[in-house]
This record gives C-alpha cells, sequence and structure tokens, in this order.
C-alpha cells in the first residue's frame, strides 16, 4: 500500500512540473504576441496557428494558389467567350 502512495505522489510531482513548463510556455507566446501587436499597431486578438494556415500561408507565398476571385473570373471568361 505504501508503494501505491509514493507512485502517487511522484505522479502528481511530475504532472505538476509538466504544468509549470506549460505555463511557462504559454507565458512566453503570450509576450511574444503582445510584442508583436505593439510592434505592428494592431488591436485584437490572436489565434493559435493551426497547420493549414502554415500550409496555405505557404502555397500563396509561392503563388502556387489563386485566389476565389480570380479562379471565378475565369470560369465566367470560358463561359461568355463563344
Amino acid at each position: 500500500m505504501y508503494v501505491r502512495v509514493m507512485s502517487v505522489g511522484l505522479d502528481l510531482e511530475f504532472l505538476g512540473g509538466a504544468f509549470q513548463q506549460e505555463k511557462k510556455s504559454l507565458k512566453r507566446q503570450t509576450e511574444k504576441d503582445r510584442a508583436l501587436l505593439i510592434k505592428a499597431s494592431l488591436d485584437m486578438a490572436l489565434v493559435k496557428e493551426h497547420p493549414d494556415d502554415v500550409k496555405v500561408a505557404g502555397l500563396l507565398k509561392y503563388g502556387a494558389v489563386k485566389s476565389e476571385y480570380q479562379s471565378l473570373h475565369k470560369r465566367i471568361l470560358r463561359c461568355s467567350s463563344p
């Protein structure tokens, strides 16, 4: 019975350390976000970056993705030309 209590105590200690690391990480990210907002003179809430955001930004950066407006415009031109 004593070993089990000791094991639970160690698990709680490990979890406490993990939570503290996560809290420090979140605080650092919040400070980075705040600095970015100040530098860019923005007054908005930032959200976490999603992996899809990174993918789309890369495609847009290299011109691999066209805007919906451009695609629609081309389709209209194809349909209207004889």
